[in-house]
């Protein structure tokens, strides 16, 4: 690993972030997974209940937020039992159960290295078609660094040949790539289409933008609770008296695994905040909608619609307002006004979860918190905040960045760097976009001293894909690529060259009061930047100031039911 000296010039005040001696500040967090669904595919999935019914277990007189029938709940075998094979091969198991499944033995069997061992076999078998002598045109060499990103790339494209292919690869355990298994057609467009580095670039710079913190008087009204949560499977549920069909929840954590997934994401959440004073606490997951119906919305669409939509009016007042009832729920408005941090985990853009031309599932946003206080500028501040309102203080996250079998692995996936993010702005960051080139105007930007104004990654790819590089012969580069590429490489311990990050200078004219001198790159590692997962690696002194000064002056009662003794 390179030494902080060798970074020091060219990251300059990114780099050089002070621990500090204030108090850590233990902050609560309420992990409980909002799996809102209700019936679905019940009386399919009725003809397989012995198989589930080995996990049965009836639910307890726990406490209710609103009435609701005792009801027995069954979780679906785990993967690889007797009960998964006998579920497996009964032929009226709905498909979405089948596709669990095969998401799972997708992650616990998909490696990086499998991965790249199949884009290597892709390549040999595309040279060993061509006349002798000659070789194919796919260049996979740029994807082999990526390869711990590239199922979920895949699965975000709702990949109908690759996917396959590799999962077949993953079974032979990295010895044969079965081509035939798929249309020969589909593949070929799959490749064209796929395989290429600027759909890859566009992957990674519109994931990189998922967080929908930005207020706007449409979503003055939300609320929720930190929700984390799921064992393998369906929960299913019935009367407990056994007199109605069974209806089918959404895929929920049991047992350990519920909790390490909890921990996890928490985990990883506070890696980011170490030396600022503020560390979270995991204090308990909600994922039974049984013993807190609020969870109870209906339906698997109701599920997956109970999310904030960057694109569309009308579905993100209708999640917003889904949140909104949430928060109010009173346990959940219990735990705000104890200064508990609620989160709530909800809707999927997996290709399982969606239906055909699902505008929920074509989005990319990750995260939200709403809880917009006046440390946001006048136009965007919500006047009527006070800390403790549970309608007013909550965090939500897409249910793949809890998802112990997608982004909530390892130590600085998805999963705990949106949350962390999403934390950042609950505890008065802003993004270090926010601006643009004029963040040094009085009134603009992040309001912290220390980040250079910057355009997100995509406005920058823009920037460059319409400059003079586009009209001569070297094309734009695909900064995304670049980017992800270097800081996994970081990550594994290497030293990528520094001059790799010459084209991360978005602002290059300094903003009043500066001097050309005083120009670094953009906050590329910043936590509050839209970039890829890997390169989120720390918070500057200034915005450690800053969230230090916003948890004394706005959330003190926060401060003191939750300091460390």
């Amino acid at each position: 690993m390179p030494s902080d000296s060798a970074w020091a010039h060219l990251l300059g005040g990114h780099w050089d972030l002070k621990r500090r001696a204030a108090a850590v500040l233990l902050l609560a967090l309420l992990l409980g997974i909002g799996l809102i669904a209700g019936y679905f595919a019940g009386d399919a999935l009725a003809s397989s209940s012995a198989a589930a019914a080995q996990q049965a277990s009836r639910s307890s007189s726990a406490t209710r937020d609103s009435g609701s029938p005792p009801r027995l709940l069954r979780g679906l075998p785990e993967l690889g039992s007797e009960g998964a094979a006998a579920l497996l091969a009964d032929p009226d198991t709905p498909d979405i159960v089948r596709g669990l499944y095969v998401f799972a033995n997708d992650s616990a069997t998909i490696s990086a290295d499998i991965v790249a061992g199949f884009m290597r076999a892709l390549k040999a078998a595309q040279d060993a078609h061509q006349p002798p002598g000659g070789s194919s045109s796919l260049d996979v060499e740029p994807f082999i660094p990526l390869a711990a990103d590239l199922l979920g790339y895949f699965r975000t494209a709702f990949s109908a040949a690759l996917l396959p292919l590799l999962r077949l690869y993953a079974a032979s355990g990295g010895t044969q790539l079965a081509l035939t298994a798929v249309s020969p057609d589909l593949l070929q467009q799959e490749l064209a289409s796929l395989l290429n580095s600027s759909s890859l670039n566009a992957y990674y710079t519109q994931t990189a933008r998922g967080c929908g913190t930005r207020p706007t008087a449409a979503a003055a009204a939300g609320g929720a609770t930190l929700l984390a949560g799921s064992g393998l499977g369906f929960i299913w549920q019935g009367s407990s008296d056994g007199g109605a069909a069974p209806s089918l929840y959404l895929p929920q954590l049991v047992g350990d695994r519920l909790q390490a997934a909890a921990r996890n994401l928490i985990d990883a959440a506070n890696r980011h905040y170490n030396g600022t004073g503020v560390q979270f606490k995991f204090q308990a997951v909600r994922q039974d909608a049984t013993a807190h119906a609020y969870l109870n919305l209906g339906t698997m669409q109701d599920w997956q619609h109970c999310t904030p939509h960057p694109n569309s009016d009308e579905l993100d007042a209708r999640g917003m307002a889904c949140l909104a009832r949430l928060a109010l729920a009173p346990s959940v408005a219990r735990l705000a006004s104890r200064h508990v941090i609620n989160v709530f985990v909800s809707g999927s853009n997996r290709e399982d979860y969606c239906a055909e031309d699902d505008q929920v599932c074509r989005h990319s946003l990750a995260g939200l918190a709403h809880a917009d206080g006046p440390w946001w500028n006048t136009t965007y501040a919500d006047k009527s905040w006070r800390e403790g309102d549970s309608a007013k203080n909550w965090v939500w996250l897409r249910w793949i960045h809890f998802d112990p079998d997608d982004l909530n692995r390892g130590e600085w996936q998805d999963g705990g760097t949106v949350l962390a993010h999403e934390l950042g702005h609950y505890l008065g960051l802003l993004h270090t976009h926010e601006g643009g080139c004029q963040a040094g105007l009085p009134g603009q930007g992040d309001q912290v001293p220390d980040t250079a104004p910057q355009l997100t990654l995509e406005e920058l790819q823009g920037r460059l894909a319409a400059g003079p590089a586009a009209a001569g012969t070297q094309p734009a580069p695909q900064l995304g690529v670049g980017l992800a590429g270097w800081c996994t490489a970081w990550r594994a311990g290497r030293q990528p060259p520094a001059a790799d990050l010459q084209h991360f200078n978005s602002c290059p004219t300094p903003p009043p009061g500066k001097h050309a001198s005083d120009q670094q790159i953009d906050g590329v590692f910043n936590l509050m930047s839209y970039v890829p997962a890997a390169c989120s690696m720390l918070l500057t002194p200034g915005q450690v100031t800053r969230l230090q000064r916003v948890i004394v002056a706005h959330r003190p009662a926060m401060m003191a039911a939750h300091k460390a003794r």
